[in-house]
């Protein structure tokens, strides 16, 4: 086996699918033992001319289980303590608020409860209801809340949406819903400084687009470029949503792709090296992450893109493979419930599938076909290969104008 790391990748994904459809902990190491059994009865035979990265899967898989099992018993009593009672909550804002419907959304770190310190990594879902509150509460402020926490529910029905396993894969672990008056804002503030250049940089973004732009064409750019909806008509969001297009506006791999692909070809064209340019559109890549404020999937996206380029600039050639098993180890490492995320789903399926089907589709077109148009047919359909299925499952659609 020439990819050891897709091995120890997949192991890990199995490890982390046996620890969330466990009931127990008993019914979950038996199925780890069980498909520890099953790899052992079918390598023992080929040892001989198997690889020996094959036994990687071992470590992995149990690895795999326990982050896992963690994971999810962490995210499910953090604030357990806190659901019965209306309490007091301290703690700093780690995100641009946004105004969302009549409310202003933001992410809250809390360092209290009540005047009780609790686990440093202890997220919260905060919806105010005063759209106007955007303007004033800023990224890194602390404030002071009062009101009840609400741990998220998982999927009521087959095929419904998880919402608790939404906000886990953005380390959320309760959301509260709370009036103006139940807030107040004070004095500290505390910001990571390029985040918080970010942020100031995706501001003037919305304000120039909007500036040169009608509103509909701006929220269109502004999802396209930093995946910002916020103003963006629900008629029209429905309508992308229909058309199959709404990964378009989310911050993901497109984004980066719009990005460094254009990029990477200007830097060559220019005469650099592969290997120059690949350096070069690192810090590039980072000033876009801080641009679009670190959202999960664009960091997630970033991870892929920059392993990838690390593989331009010390490896001869950079196996895309190798890349995507070690991105998920890294993504899945910091955070396993990244495993059920849609944006995580999406960007590996449409990858992978480009890999594996992107030539064989390309050698069906015929001969007579420009190249440049048989490049970007075949890379179409062999993307939608991948993601249709995901988006059949989670949003019960199939769009037929999404590939055109």
């Amino acid at each position: 086996m020439k990819r050891p790391l897709v091995i120890a990748a997949m192991a890990m994904i199995w490890g982390i699918v046996l620890s969330d459809v466990s009931i127990s902990h008993l019914w979950g190491i038996m199925l780890v033992i069980l498909s520890l059994l099953v790899l052992i009865f079918f390598y023992w035979p080929m040892k001989n001319i198997s690889s020996s990265f094959v036994l990687l899967a071992i470590p992995f898989l149990v690895i795999g289980y326990v982050v896992h099992s963690y994971n999810k018993f962490r995210f499910e009593n953090v604030f357990l303590s806190g659901i019965d009672d209306e309490i007091t909550v301290t703690g700093r804002i780690t995100d641009d608020p946004q105004p969302e419907k009549g409310k202003t959304v933001f992410t809250l770190k809390a360092d209290k409860i009540n005047d009780t310190r609790v686990d440093k990594n202890a997220l919260l879902r905060v919806s105010v209801y005063d759209e106007d509150l955007a303007e004033t509460l800023k990224y890194g402020s602390f404030i002071r809340i009062n009101g009840r926490i609400k741990i998220p529910q998982g999927r009521r029905n087959i095929g419904g949406f998880d919402y608790k396993k939404y906000l886990a894969a953005r380390n959320i672990s309760g959301t509260m819903s709370i009036s103006e008056e139940s807030l107040l804002i004070l004095e500290d503030r505390e910001a990571f400084w390029p985040k918080q250049a970010g942020y100031t940089a995706r501001r003037h973004i919305i304000k120039g687009l909007q500036k040169c732009l009608s509103p509909e064409e701006a929220s269109v750019m502004a999802g396209m470029l930093i995946g910002y909806t916020s103003d963006m008509p629900d008629e029209m969001e429905e309508n992308f949503r229909r058309a199959g297009l709404s990964h378009v506006l989310a911050v993901s791999g497109a984004n980066i792709a719009f990005l460094l692909f254009p990029l990477l070809w200007f830097l060559q064209l220019l005469g650099l090296s592969r290997k120059l340019a690949s350096a070069i559109s690192f810090p590039v890549l980072l000033l876009y992450i801080f641009a679009a404020g670190m959202e999960a999937s664009v960091v997630r996206a970033a991870i892929m893109a920059g392993i990838m380029l690390a593989g331009n600039i010390f490896w001869r050639k950079n196996d895309i493979y190798c890349s995507l098993a070690l991105s998920a180890i890294i993504i899945l490492l910091y955070n396993s419930f990244m495993l059920f995320d849609i944006g995580f789903l999406l960007s590996f399926a449409a990858t992978i599938s480009l890999a594996v089907f992107s030539k064989p589709v390309s050698d069906r077109i015929p001969e007579k076909i420009p190249k440049s148009i048989k490049e970007v047919v075949s890379s179409t359909i062999a993307a939608q290969i991948g993601v249709l299925p995901i988006i059949a499952y989670n949003f019960n659609t199939i769009s037929t104008v999404s590939l055109i």
